[in-house]
């Protein structure tokens, strides 16, 4: 998790970028993604697109705020993934009793 946070932080490669976010999906996570704040300027597509996917892991006020603005995205894979991962994180919340 802290190796993911610091390649996320610290990396212009879009592919190092990429599979640290790729490492932090397969477990669901309430910490504050704001670690990942500032991929959100990203123009890379594909770096937005496994964001969106990363942020619907992170069960927090944080991850909405963030996936509500990639919805509005240009490219329609980013809004694809950032409308699915809205949606997984409504079951999550549904599901713990949020």
């Amino acid at each position: 998790y802290e190796a993911s946070k610091a390649t996320i932080a610290q990396s212009d490669d879009a592919n190092e970028v990429i599979d640290a976010l790729i490492r932090l999906m397969p477990k669901r996570r309430r910490a504050d993604p704001v670690f990942m704040q500032g991929l959100m300027a990203s123009d890379n597509a594909e770096v937005l697109e496994y964001l969106a996917m990363t942020l619907g892991r992170f069960v927090h006020d944080n991850s909405r705020r963030m996936l509500e603005a990639l919805a509005g995205h240009e490219v329609a894979a980013v809004r694809e993934a950032a409308v699915e991962s809205l949606a997984e994180l409504d079951g999550k919340q549904r599901d713990d009793g949020e």
